[in-house]
Protein backbone atom coordinates (compact mmCIF):
# COMPACT_ATOMS: atom_id res chain seq x y z
CA UNK A 1 0.00 0.00 0.00
CA UNK A 2 1.62 2.95 -0.96
CA UNK A 3 2.25 3.53 1.31
CA UNK A 4 1.67 6.17 3.34
CA UNK A 5 0.37 9.00 2.13
CA UNK A 6 0.46 12.06 4.64
CA UNK A 7 -2.36 14.50 3.16
CA UNK A 8 -4.85 11.99 3.00
CA UNK A 9 -5.51 12.15 -0.57
CA UNK A 10 -6.59 8.88 -2.35
CA UNK A 11 -4.64 7.46 -4.30
CA UNK A 12 -6.27 5.10 -6.77
CA UNK A 13 -6.43 6.40 -10.56
CA UNK A 14 -9.56 7.43 -11.97
CA UNK A 15 -11.73 4.23 -12.71
CA UNK A 16 -10.19 1.61 -10.80
CA UNK A 17 -12.41 2.37 -8.04
CA UNK A 18 -16.40 2.38 -9.19
CA UNK A 19 -17.22 4.30 -5.61
CA UNK A 20 -15.54 5.88 -3.31
CA UNK A 21 -18.43 6.18 -1.21
CA UNK A 22 -18.36 10.21 -0.01
CA UNK A 23 -22.22 9.70 0.01
CA UNK A 24 -21.20 8.12 3.52
CA UNK A 25 -19.61 11.28 4.75
CA UNK A 26 -21.57 12.54 7.93
CA UNK A 27 -23.38 8.99 8.35
CA UNK A 28 -23.43 7.31 11.53
CA UNK A 29 -22.42 3.56 11.83
CA UNK A 30 -23.89 1.41 14.44
CA UNK A 31 -24.87 5.11 15.99
CA UNK A 32 -21.23 5.33 17.24
CA UNK A 33 -18.96 5.94 14.60
CA UNK A 34 -19.67 9.24 12.30
CA UNK A 35 -18.05 9.09 9.62
CA UNK A 36 -15.92 12.74 8.83
CA UNK A 37 -14.36 12.42 6.05
CA UNK A 38 -11.99 10.13 3.40
CA UNK A 39 -8.34 9.37 4.24
CA UNK A 40 -7.59 7.47 1.15
CA UNK A 41 -8.68 4.57 -0.72
CA UNK A 42 -7.01 1.32 -1.99
CA UNK A 43 -7.90 -1.79 -4.17
CA UNK A 44 -10.47 -3.39 -1.46
CA UNK A 45 -11.42 -0.63 0.82
CA UNK A 46 -11.75 3.04 1.97
CA UNK A 47 -10.12 4.49 5.09
CA UNK A 48 -12.35 7.16 6.71
CA UNK A 49 -11.49 9.79 9.79
CA UNK A 50 -14.51 9.47 11.70
CA UNK A 51 -15.51 10.57 15.34
CA UNK A 52 -16.23 7.84 18.18
CA UNK A 53 -19.44 9.29 19.65
CA UNK A 54 -19.00 7.48 23.15
CA UNK A 55 -16.17 9.32 23.53
CA UNK A 56 -15.44 12.10 21.12
CA UNK A 57 -12.17 10.76 20.27
CA UNK A 58 -11.18 10.07 16.70
CA UNK A 59 -10.66 6.63 14.66
CA UNK A 60 -9.97 5.10 11.56
CA UNK A 61 -12.76 3.61 10.14
CA UNK A 62 -11.86 1.22 7.38
CA UNK A 63 -14.87 0.27 5.12
CA UNK A 64 -15.49 -2.44 2.03
CA UNK A 65 -15.30 -0.92 -1.29
CA UNK A 66 -18.96 -0.65 -2.02
CA UNK A 67 -18.86 -3.46 -5.28
CA UNK A 68 -17.44 -6.46 -2.52
CA UNK A 69 -20.42 -6.01 0.02
CA UNK A 70 -22.33 -7.57 -2.55
CA UNK A 71 -20.16 -10.63 -1.99
CA UNK A 72 -21.60 -12.65 1.20
CA UNK A 73 -18.59 -14.70 1.60
CA UNK A 74 -16.11 -11.29 1.11
CA UNK A 75 -18.06 -9.71 4.01
CA UNK A 76 -18.50 -12.61 6.37
CA UNK A 77 -14.42 -12.90 5.53
CA UNK A 78 -14.00 -9.61 6.41
CA UNK A 79 -16.32 -9.68 9.97
CA UNK A 80 -14.42 -12.94 11.07
CA UNK A 81 -11.09 -10.81 10.40
CA UNK A 82 -11.86 -7.76 12.50
CA UNK A 83 -13.13 -10.00 15.51
CA UNK A 84 -10.12 -11.76 15.07
CA UNK A 85 -7.87 -9.02 15.21
CA UNK A 86 -9.82 -6.93 17.95
CA UNK A 87 -8.32 -9.78 20.45
CA UNK A 88 -4.73 -8.81 19.54
CA UNK A 89 -4.21 -5.86 22.35
CA UNK A 90 -0.48 -5.20 22.82
CA UNK A 91 0.86 -2.30 23.02
CA UNK A 92 2.95 -2.56 20.19
CA UNK A 93 0.23 -3.32 18.05
CA UNK A 94 -2.38 -0.69 16.32
CA UNK A 95 -5.66 -1.21 18.41
CA UNK A 96 -9.38 -2.05 17.10
CA UNK A 97 -11.78 -0.68 18.83
CA UNK A 98 -14.80 -1.61 17.03
CA UNK A 99 -16.11 -3.47 13.91
CA UNK A 100 -19.15 -4.94 12.63
CA UNK A 101 -21.94 -4.59 9.93
CA UNK A 102 -24.39 -1.51 10.15
CA UNK A 103 -27.02 -0.81 7.56
CA UNK A 104 -24.91 -3.58 5.31
CA UNK A 105 -21.52 -1.92 5.38
CA UNK A 106 -19.25 -3.67 7.27
CA UNK A 107 -16.36 -1.93 8.94
CA UNK A 108 -13.12 -2.13 11.44
CA UNK A 109 -12.62 1.35 13.58
CA UNK A 110 -9.17 1.59 14.54
CA UNK A 111 -7.39 4.09 17.02
CA UNK A 112 -6.49 7.13 15.58
CA UNK A 113 -2.08 7.67 15.62
CA UNK A 114 -0.12 10.48 15.57
CA UNK A 115 3.40 10.05 14.35
CA UNK A 116 4.92 8.76 10.87
CA UNK A 117 6.04 5.09 9.61
CA UNK A 118 9.54 3.96 9.52
CA UNK A 119 9.16 3.79 5.83
CA UNK A 120 9.01 7.75 5.99
CA UNK A 121 11.92 8.12 8.32
CA UNK A 122 14.03 5.41 5.62
CA UNK A 123 13.04 7.36 2.46
CA UNK A 124 16.69 9.30 2.57
CA UNK A 125 18.36 5.56 1.78
CA UNK A 126 20.53 6.53 5.32
CA UNK A 127 21.13 3.87 8.04
CA UNK A 128 19.19 4.81 11.44
CA UNK A 129 20.66 5.79 14.25
CA UNK A 130 22.27 2.67 15.54
CA UNK A 131 20.53 2.59 19.35
CA UNK A 132 17.13 3.84 17.64
CA UNK A 133 17.39 0.58 15.42
CA UNK A 134 17.84 -1.48 17.80
CA UNK A 135 14.90 -0.21 20.38
CA UNK A 136 12.25 -0.38 16.75
CA UNK A 137 13.84 -3.80 16.24
CA UNK A 138 13.00 -5.25 20.18
CA UNK A 139 9.47 -3.63 20.11
CA UNK A 140 8.41 -5.16 16.55
CA UNK A 141 9.70 -8.46 17.50
CA UNK A 142 7.68 -7.93 21.11
CA UNK A 143 4.37 -7.52 18.95
CA UNK A 144 5.02 -10.13 16.59
CA UNK A 145 6.16 -12.58 19.51
CA UNK A 146 2.64 -11.68 20.74
CA UNK A 147 0.89 -12.76 17.51
CA UNK A 148 2.76 -15.63 16.99
CA UNK A 149 1.70 -16.92 20.41
CA UNK A 150 -2.09 -16.32 19.01
CA UNK A 151 -1.74 -18.03 15.54
CA UNK A 152 -1.48 -14.66 13.55
CA UNK A 153 1.16 -14.56 11.03
CA UNK A 154 1.37 -10.65 10.28
CA UNK A 155 2.39 -11.81 6.43
CA UNK A 156 3.57 -8.64 5.10
CA UNK A 157 5.98 -6.55 7.78
CA UNK A 158 7.39 -3.68 6.40
CA UNK A 159 8.67 -0.36 7.05
CA UNK A 160 5.04 1.27 5.83
CA UNK A 161 3.55 -1.50 8.51
CA UNK A 162 5.40 0.19 11.34
CA UNK A 163 4.67 3.27 12.95
CA UNK A 164 6.45 5.71 15.47
CA UNK A 165 3.98 7.13 17.60
CA UNK A 166 5.11 10.79 18.87
CA UNK A 167 4.46 10.49 22.77
CA UNK A 168 4.94 14.23 25.00
CA UNK A 169 8.20 12.34 26.38
CA UNK A 170 9.51 12.15 23.03
CA UNK A 171 10.89 7.82 23.35
CA UNK A 172 10.07 5.58 20.64
CA UNK A 173 7.32 3.68 20.64
CA UNK A 174 6.26 1.66 17.51
CA UNK A 175 3.10 -0.05 16.53
CA UNK A 176 2.39 -2.83 13.90
CA UNK A 177 -0.24 -1.78 11.08
CA UNK A 178 -2.11 -3.44 8.45
CA UNK A 179 -3.19 -7.13 9.69
CA UNK A 180 -5.35 -6.76 6.71
CA UNK A 181 -2.98 -9.60 5.03
CA UNK A 182 -3.03 -11.66 8.43
CA UNK A 183 -3.11 -15.57 8.29
CA UNK A 184 -4.95 -16.87 11.18
CA UNK A 185 -3.77 -20.64 12.31
CA UNK A 186 -5.52 -21.10 15.62
CA UNK A 187 -8.47 -23.90 15.34
CA UNK A 188 -10.17 -22.35 18.21
CA UNK A 189 -13.19 -19.98 16.60
CA UNK A 190 -14.40 -19.02 13.37
CA UNK A 191 -11.63 -17.26 12.03
CA UNK A 192 -9.21 -20.75 11.53
CA UNK A 193 -8.04 -20.59 8.37
CA UNK A 194 -9.66 -17.52 7.03
CA UNK A 195 -8.23 -14.01 5.86
CA UNK A 196 -9.60 -11.68 3.54
CA UNK A 197 -7.33 -13.17 0.75
CA UNK A 198 -6.99 -16.42 -0.91
CA UNK A 199 -5.02 -19.27 -0.25
CA UNK A 200 -2.26 -19.99 -2.63
CA UNK A 201 -2.09 -16.47 -3.84
CA UNK A 202 1.35 -14.37 -3.73
CA UNK A 203 0.36 -12.44 -1.16
CA UNK A 204 3.08 -10.09 0.77
CA UNK A 205 5.61 -7.27 -0.35
CA UNK A 206 8.56 -8.59 -2.38
CA UNK A 207 11.32 -6.58 -1.26
CA UNK A 208 10.84 -7.94 2.34
CA UNK A 209 9.31 -11.45 0.97
CA UNK A 210 10.27 -15.40 2.27
CA UNK A 211 11.48 -17.36 -0.59
CA UNK A 212 8.31 -19.96 0.44
CA UNK A 213 6.04 -16.75 0.42
CA UNK A 214 7.50 -15.66 -2.67
CA UNK A 215 6.29 -19.07 -4.92
CA UNK A 216 3.08 -19.02 -3.33
CA UNK A 217 3.89 -22.01 -0.84
CA UNK A 218 2.65 -22.98 2.62
CA UNK A 219 3.46 -20.35 4.93
CA UNK A 220 3.56 -20.06 8.85
CA UNK A 221 5.47 -17.24 11.31
CA UNK A 222 8.49 -17.88 10.11
CA UNK A 223 7.65 -15.61 7.41
CA UNK A 224 7.51 -12.40 9.62
CA UNK A 225 10.76 -13.43 10.77
CA UNK A 226 12.19 -13.53 7.54
CA UNK A 227 10.72 -10.06 6.78
CA UNK A 228 12.04 -9.27 9.98
CA UNK A 229 15.32 -10.06 8.89
CA UNK A 230 14.81 -7.47 6.26
CA UNK A 231 13.37 -4.50 7.92
CA UNK A 232 16.24 -4.34 10.49
CA UNK A 233 18.95 -4.96 7.52
CA UNK A 234 17.58 -2.02 5.94
CA UNK A 235 17.77 0.10 9.09
CA UNK A 236 20.87 -0.53 9.46
CA UNK A 237 22.34 0.16 6.27
CA UNK A 238 19.78 2.46 4.47
CA UNK A 239 18.46 -0.25 1.62
CA UNK A 240 16.42 -3.49 1.83
CA UNK A 241 18.96 -6.87 1.72
CA UNK A 242 18.03 -6.89 -2.32
CA UNK A 243 17.43 -4.06 -4.66
CA UNK A 244 17.16 -5.44 -7.95
CA UNK A 245 15.42 -3.60 -11.26
CA UNK A 246 12.93 -6.41 -12.16
CA UNK A 247 10.08 -8.36 -10.29
CA UNK A 248 11.39 -11.83 -11.26
CA UNK A 249 14.74 -10.92 -10.44
CA UNK A 250 14.08 -10.19 -6.84
CA UNK A 251 12.04 -13.07 -6.34
CA UNK A 252 15.10 -14.69 -7.77
CA UNK A 253 17.21 -12.81 -5.35
CA UNK A 254 15.31 -13.80 -2.35
CA UNK A 255 15.94 -17.57 -3.13
CA UNK A 256 19.26 -18.17 -4.30
CA UNK A 257 21.45 -15.00 -3.32
CA UNK A 258 22.90 -14.79 0.12
CA UNK A 259 22.68 -12.11 2.57
CA UNK A 260 24.80 -9.24 1.65
CA UNK A 261 27.26 -9.14 4.65
CA UNK A 262 26.49 -6.36 7.48
CA UNK A 263 30.53 -6.23 8.51
CA UNK A 264 31.02 -5.19 5.18
CA UNK A 265 28.59 -2.67 4.31
CA UNK A 266 27.29 -1.70 7.60
CA UNK A 267 28.60 1.36 9.33
CA UNK A 268 29.50 1.65 13.12
CA UNK A 269 27.88 -0.03 15.53
CA UNK A 270 26.20 -1.95 12.64
CA UNK A 271 29.53 -3.63 11.50
CA UNK A 272 28.91 -6.27 14.20
CA UNK A 273 29.13 -9.82 14.10
CA UNK A 274 26.46 -10.97 16.07
CA UNK A 275 23.87 -8.86 14.28
CA UNK A 276 25.03 -9.87 10.99
CA UNK A 277 24.15 -13.93 12.28
CA UNK A 278 20.92 -12.70 13.95
CA UNK A 279 19.90 -11.68 10.29
CA UNK A 280 21.29 -14.57 8.50
CA UNK A 281 19.76 -16.60 10.43
CA UNK A 282 16.88 -14.73 10.57
CA UNK A 283 16.35 -14.72 6.84
CA UNK A 284 17.87 -18.22 5.91
CA UNK A 285 16.21 -20.04 2.80
CA UNK A 286 14.82 -22.68 4.34
CA UNK A 287 12.41 -21.83 6.69
CA UNK A 288 13.72 -24.89 9.17
CA UNK A 289 17.14 -22.93 9.34
CA UNK A 290 15.65 -19.81 10.58
CA UNK A 291 14.01 -18.78 13.99
CA UNK A 292 11.54 -20.51 15.34
CA UNK A 293 9.12 -17.58 15.74
CA UNK A 294 9.50 -13.75 16.53
CA UNK A 295 10.10 -14.88 20.39
CA UNK A 296 13.00 -16.67 19.58
CA UNK A 297 14.73 -14.16 17.47
CA UNK A 298 13.49 -11.37 20.03
CA UNK A 299 15.68 -13.40 22.93
CA UNK A 300 18.86 -14.16 20.81
CA UNK A 301 18.32 -10.23 20.02
CA UNK A 302 18.93 -9.38 23.57
CA UNK A 303 21.75 -12.22 24.32
CA UNK A 304 24.17 -9.67 21.84
CA UNK A 305 24.43 -7.04 24.65
CA UNK A 306 22.82 -4.14 22.65
CA UNK A 307 21.23 -0.96 24.33
CA UNK A 308 18.56 -1.93 26.55
CA UNK A 309 17.28 1.89 27.49
CA UNK A 310 14.25 2.94 25.48
CA UNK A 311 15.98 5.44 22.26
CA UNK A 312 14.79 8.75 22.42
CA UNK A 313 13.77 11.08 18.77
CA UNK A 314 15.38 13.68 19.82
CA UNK A 315 18.96 12.30 19.93
CA UNK A 316 18.33 11.34 16.68
CA UNK A 317 17.82 14.86 15.13
CA UNK A 318 14.34 13.64 14.38
CA UNK A 319 12.24 16.39 13.63
CA UNK A 320 9.83 17.45 16.45
CA UNK A 321 7.10 17.85 14.24
CA UNK A 322 5.25 14.95 12.77
CA UNK A 323 2.47 14.61 10.39
CA UNK A 324 -0.89 13.82 11.80
CA UNK A 325 -1.17 10.17 10.62
CA UNK A 326 -5.06 9.06 10.37
CA UNK A 327 -3.83 9.20 6.58
CA UNK A 328 -0.88 7.10 6.92
CA UNK A 329 -2.58 4.64 9.17
CA UNK A 330 -5.45 4.73 6.80
CA UNK A 331 -3.54 3.27 3.56
CA UNK A 332 -1.29 0.80 5.53
CA UNK A 333 -4.59 -0.36 7.34
CA UNK A 334 -6.11 -1.32 3.87
CA UNK A 335 -6.11 -4.88 2.07
CA UNK A 336 -3.57 -2.72 -0.64
CA UNK A 337 -0.36 -4.83 -1.44
CA UNK A 338 2.67 -2.99 -2.03
CA UNK A 339 4.48 -0.16 -0.57
CA UNK A 340 5.88 1.34 -4.08
CA UNK A 341 3.96 3.29 -6.30
CA UNK A 342 3.00 0.97 -9.31
CA UNK A 343 4.12 1.16 -12.78
CA UNK A 344 0.13 0.54 -13.88
CA UNK A 345 -0.60 3.85 -11.94
CA UNK A 346 1.65 6.24 -12.96
CA UNK A 347 2.65 4.54 -16.55
CA UNK A 348 2.21 7.35 -19.20
CA UNK A 349 -1.25 7.59 -20.38
CA UNK A 350 -2.37 5.15 -23.86
CA UNK A 351 -2.78 8.24 -25.97
CA UNK A 352 0.52 8.93 -26.83
CA UNK A 353 -1.26 11.61 -29.02
CA UNK A 354 -1.46 14.18 -25.91
CA UNK A 355 2.26 14.91 -26.39
CA UNK A 356 1.00 17.18 -30.16
CA UNK A 357 -0.33 20.61 -29.55
CA UNK A 358 0.45 20.64 -26.02
CA UNK A 359 0.69 23.95 -24.52
CA UNK A 360 4.35 25.18 -24.24
CA UNK A 361 5.77 24.54 -20.78
CA UNK A 362 5.30 27.41 -18.10
CA UNK A 363 6.23 28.60 -15.07
CA UNK A 364 3.33 29.06 -13.19
CA UNK A 365 3.81 29.94 -9.65
CA UNK A 366 6.22 32.83 -11.17
CA UNK A 367 4.11 33.50 -14.10
CA UNK A 368 0.71 33.96 -12.24
CA UNK A 369 1.91 34.35 -8.72
CA UNK A 370 0.96 32.52 -5.44
CA UNK A 371 -2.52 32.41 -4.08
CA UNK A 372 -3.12 34.89 -1.00
CA UNK A 373 -4.14 32.20 0.45
CA UNK A 374 -1.28 29.72 0.00
CA UNK A 375 0.86 32.37 0.42
CA UNK A 376 2.51 31.54 4.31
CA UNK A 377 2.45 27.93 3.14
CA UNK A 378 4.52 28.85 -0.27
CA UNK A 379 7.00 30.73 2.59
CA UNK A 380 7.57 27.80 4.48
CA UNK A 381 8.14 25.70 1.66
CA UNK A 382 10.94 28.53 0.20
CA UNK A 383 12.66 28.41 4.02
CA UNK A 384 12.87 24.20 3.70
CA UNK A 385 10.29 24.30 6.50
CA UNK A 386 8.36 21.24 7.61
CA UNK A 387 4.82 21.70 6.19
CA UNK A 388 1.71 20.14 8.34
CA UNK A 389 -1.34 18.35 8.06
CA UNK A 390 -3.17 21.49 8.94
CA UNK A 391 -1.28 23.34 5.95
CA UNK A 392 -2.02 20.13 3.70
CA UNK A 393 -5.77 20.71 4.66
CA UNK A 394 -5.13 24.30 3.59
CA UNK A 395 -4.12 23.22 0.07
CA UNK A 396 -6.07 20.89 -0.25
CA UNK A 397 -9.34 23.30 0.48
CA UNK A 398 -7.85 25.47 -2.24
CA UNK A 399 -7.39 22.47 -4.98
CA UNK A 400 -11.07 21.81 -4.00
CA UNK A 401 -12.50 24.85 -5.25
CA UNK A 402 -10.01 26.00 -7.95
CA UNK A 403 -9.83 22.08 -9.83
CA UNK A 404 -8.46 23.63 -12.69
CA UNK A 405 -5.51 24.98 -10.98
CA UNK A 406 -2.28 23.33 -10.50
CA UNK A 407 -0.09 25.62 -8.27
CA UNK A 408 -1.56 23.96 -5.15
CA UNK A 409 -0.13 20.75 -6.18
CA UNK A 410 3.06 22.29 -7.27
CA UNK A 411 3.48 23.46 -4.13
CA UNK A 412 3.15 20.32 -2.10
CA UNK A 413 5.45 18.87 -4.65
CA UNK A 414 7.90 21.22 -3.90
CA UNK A 415 6.94 20.78 -0.09
CA UNK A 416 7.50 16.97 -0.06
CA UNK A 417 10.40 17.06 -2.11
CA UNK A 418 12.10 19.16 0.90
CA UNK A 419 11.36 16.81 3.50
CA UNK A 420 12.75 13.80 1.10
CA UNK A 421 9.12 12.39 0.81
CA UNK A 422 9.82 11.02 -2.76
CA UNK A 423 6.29 9.24 -3.75
CA UNK A 424 4.50 11.87 -2.56
CA UNK A 425 6.30 14.56 -4.38
CA UNK A 426 6.22 11.70 -7.42
CA UNK A 427 2.54 12.01 -7.00
CA UNK A 428 1.67 15.50 -6.79
CA UNK A 429 3.61 16.36 -9.87
CA UNK A 430 1.72 14.03 -11.94
CA UNK A 431 -1.36 15.67 -10.83
CA UNK A 432 -0.47 18.92 -11.11
CA UNK A 433 0.53 18.04 -14.77
CA UNK A 434 -3.06 15.80 -15.90
CA UNK A 435 -4.54 19.19 -14.61
CA UNK A 436 -1.95 22.04 -16.48
CA UNK A 437 0.30 20.52 -18.98
CA UNK A 438 2.20 23.93 -19.23
CA UNK A 439 3.15 23.55 -15.39
CA UNK A 440 6.08 21.19 -16.88
CA UNK A 441 8.06 24.64 -17.01
CA UNK A 442 8.58 24.63 -13.24
CA UNK A 443 11.80 24.54 -12.80
CA UNK A 444 12.28 22.16 -9.64
CA UNK A 445 10.16 19.58 -11.37
CA UNK A 446 12.31 17.93 -13.91
CA UNK A 447 15.34 17.85 -12.06
CA UNK A 448 13.97 16.66 -8.63
CA UNK A 449 12.33 13.81 -11.03
CA UNK A 450 15.67 12.78 -12.27
CA UNK A 451 17.01 12.81 -8.66
CA UNK A 452 14.31 10.63 -7.65
CA UNK A 453 15.50 8.13 -10.41
CA UNK A 454 18.00 7.49 -8.52
CA UNK A 455 16.51 6.01 -5.41
CA UNK A 456 16.34 2.09 -5.17
CA UNK A 457 12.70 2.41 -4.58
CA UNK A 458 11.01 5.03 -6.15
CA UNK A 459 13.29 5.52 -9.09
CA UNK A 460 10.95 3.68 -11.52
CA UNK A 461 8.19 5.41 -10.34
CA UNK A 462 9.81 8.72 -11.15
CA UNK A 463 11.09 7.59 -14.54
CA UNK A 464 7.45 7.13 -15.64
CA UNK A 465 6.61 10.26 -14.39
CA UNK A 466 9.31 11.79 -16.68
CA UNK A 467 7.90 9.65 -19.41
CA UNK A 468 4.72 10.60 -19.09
CA UNK A 469 5.42 14.21 -18.26
CA UNK A 470 7.89 15.15 -20.78
CA UNK A 471 8.08 12.89 -22.92
CA UNK A 472 10.97 13.56 -25.58
CA UNK A 473 11.52 17.03 -24.51
CA UNK A 474 13.54 15.43 -21.52
CA UNK A 475 15.79 13.67 -23.31
CA UNK A 476 19.19 15.81 -23.19
CA UNK A 477 18.37 15.99 -19.40
CA UNK A 478 18.30 12.89 -18.78
CA UNK A 479 21.25 11.70 -21.26
CA UNK A 480 22.67 14.72 -19.11
CA UNK A 481 22.07 12.83 -16.00
CA UNK A 482 23.32 9.44 -17.47
CA UNK A 483 26.87 10.95 -18.05
CA UNK A 484 27.45 11.63 -14.06
CA UNK A 485 25.62 8.30 -12.76
CA UNK A 486 27.73 5.54 -12.01
CA UNK A 487 29.13 3.39 -14.23
CA UNK A 488 26.89 -0.12 -14.57
CA UNK A 489 24.64 1.46 -11.66
CA UNK A 490 20.92 0.31 -11.23
CA UNK A 491 20.18 4.49 -11.44
CA UNK A 492 22.32 4.26 -14.98
CA UNK A 493 20.61 1.31 -16.40
CA UNK A 494 17.42 3.09 -15.43
CA UNK A 495 18.27 5.71 -17.14
CA UNK A 496 19.46 3.63 -20.57
CA UNK A 497 16.03 2.50 -20.25
CA UNK A 498 14.19 5.90 -20.32
CA UNK A 499 16.32 7.17 -22.88
CA UNK A 500 14.97 4.31 -25.30
CA UNK A 501 11.45 4.45 -23.71
CA UNK A 502 11.19 8.49 -24.60
CA UNK A 503 12.98 7.73 -27.92
CA UNK A 504 10.53 5.29 -29.34
CA UNK A 505 7.81 7.26 -28.03
CA UNK A 506 8.90 10.45 -29.86
CA UNK A 507 9.10 8.08 -33.35
CA UNK A 508 5.66 6.73 -32.62
CA UNK A 509 4.22 10.42 -32.12
CA UNK A 510 6.40 11.07 -35.44
CA UNK A 511 4.47 8.82 -37.80
CA UNK A 512 1.34 9.92 -35.98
Amino acid sequence: MDSDHPSGESTVPEGVVGSLDACLEGRVLDGRYRIDYLLGTGGAGVVYRATDLNDDKPVALKILHEELRATGHTVSRFYREGKALAKLAHPHIVRVVGYGISDAIPYIAMEFLEGRTLEKMLEPAEPLDFDLSMTIARQMLQALAFAHRAKVVHRDLKPANIFLEQHEDNRCHIKLLDFGLAKFLAPDDHSAGHTLTRTGVIMGTPLYMAPEQAIGGKIDVRVDVYAAGSVIFEMLTGTPPFVVEEHHQLIKAHLLAPVPRLTEIGVGKAKDRGLEQLIEKAMAKEPAQRFSDAEEMLQALKRLGVRKGESRFRSVAMPRLFWSAGAVLALAALLYIGNEISRDRLAPKSDESSFVNRPPPRDLLHELGIPEQLASISQKIERNQIITNDDIKEVQSYASRNPRDARPFLLLAHGFANQRWRRDSISRYLRAYRIDQSCRGDPRMLSELLSYAAHHTYGEAACEAIREIYGNEARTAVERALTKAPKNSSYAKRLVQLIEHLRRDNDTNLEK
